[in-house]
């Protein structure tokens, strides 16, 4: 397995330890599925813990106590789109037999805004109905007494009688614009755009139900058939997946004292465009996830569309080995028929919640309580650490074209100017590794740079640019020494010097790297270090290279040193 796929699992195995959380209460499911059920048969499961990476997938596991139908069904609404083969439901107290995914139809009720939606919502009383026929000089009124009766309707089945059961069943019916009305005299049909007014003899309902298809989530668990009613009937269940639109991006505030000594925070801007976030506790992590298949949806956010996408699958696809009901033999304890359910071990965490635990490659910080509702951005301090550091200053002089190359035309020629930066080097004394973000650095409560920091690992130390260091003076100096004619190769020599003056007033340490074309000679008061050779032109690999002149000294105040080097190359 991949190191990184490896340490994924891992850290992803223990995130559903077994825990009690109660849900919103739900009314009991219908015991079969109809056309049409009412959509308080569905069950909303809050988040209980989600898993933040950087780069915007999450691992949310959602959990509570929902009603269980007659038939042992639990159904459950607000689907996600978790990323294919990560979506794993689970039940802390019961085996789960089957879980189905599909759309039907559900009823909702709305807030009546118009005189239809007002006679929708008061089927069966009686009303006082007003009339207008025609306009101007030709307009007459009409008042109809009696009880609203119903709203002929045309079922999804007469809009398109060929159409397949499953099909029908979820196409919208087509409403009438008449409404009929009892009266003495008979039964009225009333054109309800004539109707100017109602008036309603006892209080009228404000709501009226409407048809929705939803997606729907169905776990059978096995033993809970029977019919006692939905009050004593709930049972614990959960679902687990990954999926896109939460991340974390971190960064850093340095602090230090002008002696060696820093004081570094790090903090955590959460991007919630997923989930409302509630109370949650909450993994944020440090490192690249290997996730293989983050680009395609699994079929379970499907529903009906699943056996469409099989067909034009590919022949080797899983998705022509799916299946709308997925079977699953998963109980309390089960955690190695599915990673992650409770009965796995639990991760390895601080007793504070602040102290990060590791897993491999990728590195957790744990929070609690973190609420968040999706569209919000929050940030949340994360950890604090004091460190030492010192001050160093850099001189990184890159290789340039030969003087051959330069030669050919204006296009070539390269101004190969020395640039001395001073550096923060920051030692990482901690057990948790540095992430790559921003870093704000102060000293004094004054703002003096910001920089970046990248990924360091506990024991090593990180560089943090402040400035260009204006009172370190650098000149560098070249010069050809010697051609030889070798066969078809003409071998040219060079020798190049640093002048370094240090201004600063104080003794500072200064690391320089001049990287050649060619093969170092000499570096008297360094080393050389040949690099991985420069493709260019397409013969240069078979008889030079790249070579690194490299130089750690320490400068005293107002002291000035020259670094010498030679190196050669061939030219054809």
């Amino acid at each position: 397995m991949h190191r990184q796929s490896l340490a994924l699992a891992l850290i992803l195995a223990p995130m559903l330890a077994a825990g009690s959380l109660q849900s919103p209460g739900a009314a009991q499911a219908e015991s079969k599925p109809s056309k049409t059920s009412t959509l308080t048969g569905m069950s909303a499961l809050p988040v209980r813990e989600v898993t933040i990476f950087k780069d915007g997938h999450a691992l949310v596991t959602r959990e509570g106590k929902v009603a269980i139908d007659g038939d042992g069904n639990a159904t459950i609404g607000n689907l996600p789109r978790p990323v294919l083969g990560t979506f794993f439901p689970y039940s802390p107290d019961h085996r789960i037999a089957e879980v189905r995914a599909g759309r039907k139809k559900f009823a909702t009720t709305k807030t009546s805004l118009t005189i239809p939606e007002m006679l929708a919502a008061n089927i069966g009383k009686s009303a006082q109905i007003e009339l207008q026929y025609g306009e101007g000089q030709g307009m007459r009124m009409s008042v109809i007494s009696g009880r609203l009766a119903r709203i002929p309707e045309r079922s999804g089945r007469e809009v398109d009688p060929l159409a397949d059961d499953s099909d029908a069943d979820l196409m919208p019916g087509v409403k009438s614009d008449l409404i009929e009305v009892e009266t003495d005299h008979g039964m009225a049909l009333l054109p309800m755009h004539k109707i100017v007014s109602v008036i309603f003899k006892d209080s009228p309902a404000d709501r009226f139900a409407e048809e929705t298809v939803k997606d729907y989530l169905q776990m059978h668990l096995a033993g809970m058939t029977g019919s006692a009613g939905a009050s004593d009937r709930q049972a614990r269940v959960g679902i687990m997946y990954v999926e896109q639109g939460l991340r974390w991006l971190p960064s850093y505030r340095l602090s230090i004292d002008g002696n060696g000594k820093a004081h570094m925070t790090l903090q955590a801007t959460l991007i919630n465009d997923l989930i409302d976030l509630a109370d949650v506790s909450t993994n944020l992590v440090i490192g690249v996830p290997n996730f293989q298949f983050k680009d395609s949806v699994d079929p379970i956010a499907l529903g009906r569309q699943l056996a469409r996408v099989a067909e034009s699958a590919p022949a080797q696809s899983y998705l022509r080995y799916a299946n709308n009901a997925i079977a699953s033999q998963v109980a309390a304890g089960d955690a190695a028929i599915l990673p992650g359910t409770p009965g796995g071990a639990a991760p390895d965490q601080a007793a504070d919640g602040l102290d990060g635990s590791q897993n491999e490659d990728l590195f957790v910080f744990h929070l609690d309580h973190v609420s968040c509702k999706k569209g919000e951005r929050l940030v949340v301090p994360v950890q604090q650490y004091d460190l030492d550091y010192r001050d160093l200053y850099q001189i990184d002089l890159a290789a340039v074209p030969p003087n051959e190359v330069q030669a050919t035309g204006s296009d070539y020629k390269i101004k190969d100017t020395v640039r001395v930066s001073h550096q923060l080097r920051l030692a990482n004394s901690s057990k948790q590794p540095f992430t790559t973000a921003p870093i704000l650095i102060e000293k004094s409560n004054r703002v003096i740079a910001q920089s970046l920091m990248r990924y360091t690992n506990p024991g090593s130390e990180a560089d943090l640019t402040l400035t260009d260091a204006v009172n370190v003076r650098a000149d560098k100096q070249e010069q050809e020494t010697a051609r030889e004619m070798q066969k078809e190769y003409v071998k040219i020599s060079l020798a190049g010097k640093i002048e370094i003056k240090n201004l600063t007033g104080k003794p500072i340490d200064l690391e320089i790297k001049r990287r050649v074309l060619g093969t170092v000679d000499k570096v008297p008061q360094g080393k050389a270090v040949m690099l991985d050779y420069h493709n260019w032109p397409q013969w240069w690999s078979l008889k030079n290279g790249m070579g690194e002149c490299r130089w750690q000294i320490k400068l005293q105040a107002n002291e000035t040193r020259g670094l010498d080097y030679t190196w050669h190359y061939f030219w054809k």
